[in-house]
């Protein structure tokens, strides 16, 4: 392994810092930002990053910015201050991150920083579910924000797949400490615990994602016929492995029945919602209304004034 004192090394363990704060410690972010801004002062100092603005950190610059202009038709003020500081990581991470190492990036420390927050995310959470099991909670313990209690589900399902991903790679850059033995069980771990977060959101791209690799590993293998056969039947059977997970199958069924419900008349549904809805039911409503502000002021309505539009 590279020498841990070099700077690619060190830069690996500023990311793998980042990870940690913002996955167990996101009241301490400040620091992560804080540390990469030193670091890249450090670079630049020593000549070892240049800066290169790509196509999507361009973009990110350039939806702050208009949330800087759009603050000067706001009429709320207070809420345009509090959306202008909310949004600082879409300037600031682009910026940082567009000062690039000049040698290649030593990701060792960055990948194991992540994995080791989310384990330790994970042990909080059975840590949690067992305790209310135990209390008599049942199995709602287990399940969606009683078990993801530290962030949204959906976010926990964003850090649980995206470490699924660091392991594969890690194992197949042969990367010390990633062996199988290892790997197997944490993928499990991560897989199943995916699952128990719930958010339909979340499971529809994990199994969307397993969908794909399977089709490009038929395609290495058995070429381009047999993989858009297996393609045709890929929805159906993402379909029917969704509706046999029990816990899956009602959200699934639940967000059918609203959408079906909405077609059959948007005005009625909308109007016959009574307080307090579900997170599906909100969405839904809240698409709507979206739709009818944006084709009243299509070109927006100031920073801060969309709760009162709303």
């Amino acid at each position: 392994m590279e020498n841990n004192r070099s700077f690619p090394a060190v830069y690996g363990m500023v990311l793998g810092l980042f990870s940690i704060l913002a996955i167990l410690l996101p009241k301490l972010i400040v620091l992560g930002f804080l540390a990469l801004a030193v670091l890249v002062g450090v670079g630049l100092y020593k000549r070892k990053m240049t800066f290169k603005l790509d196509l999507l950190s361009g973009l990110f610059i350039s939806l702050y910015i208009l949330y800087l202009l759009y603050a000067l038709f706001t009429r709320h003020p207070d809420l345009a201050g509090r959306y202008i500081e909310n949004k600082l990581s879409f300037i600031v991470l682009p910026i940082l991150f567009s000062f690039r190492l000049k040698e290649k990036v030593n990701v060792y420390w960055g990948i194991v920083g992540f994995l080791f927050a989310v384990l330790i995310l994970l042990i909080q959470s059975y840590t949690a579910a067992f305790g209310c099991f135990f209390d008599g909670g049942g199995r709602a313990c287990f399940l969606a924000s009683l078990f993801s209690y530290q962030h949204h589900p959906s976010y926990t399902s964003v850090f649980l797949i995206f470490a699924m991903g660091l392991l594969i790679y890690g194992y197949r850059q042969k990367l010390q400490g990633f062996k199988l033995y290892f790997i197997i069980p944490f993928l499990a771990l991560l897989f199943i615990s995916s699952i128990l977060c719930l958010s339909l959101a979340g499971i529809l791209f994990l199994f969307g994602l397993i969908a794909v690799l399977i089709l490009v590993l038929i395609y290495k293998k058995w070429g381009k016929l047999v993989c858009l056969l297996a393609g045709v039947l890929a929805p159906f059977v993402l379909y029917f492995t969704i509706v046999s997970i029990p816990q899956v199958e009602g959200e699934w069924t639940n967000a059918k029945w609203y959408a079906d419900e909405y077609l059959k008349d948007s005005d009625a549904f909308i109007k016959m919602r009574k307080y307090p809805m579900s997170g599906t039911e909100v969405r839904i409503v809240m698409w709507t209304v979206s739709s009818k502000v944006l084709k009243k002021y299509p070109l927006g309505v100031g920073t801060g004034n969309v709760d009162e539009v709303l």
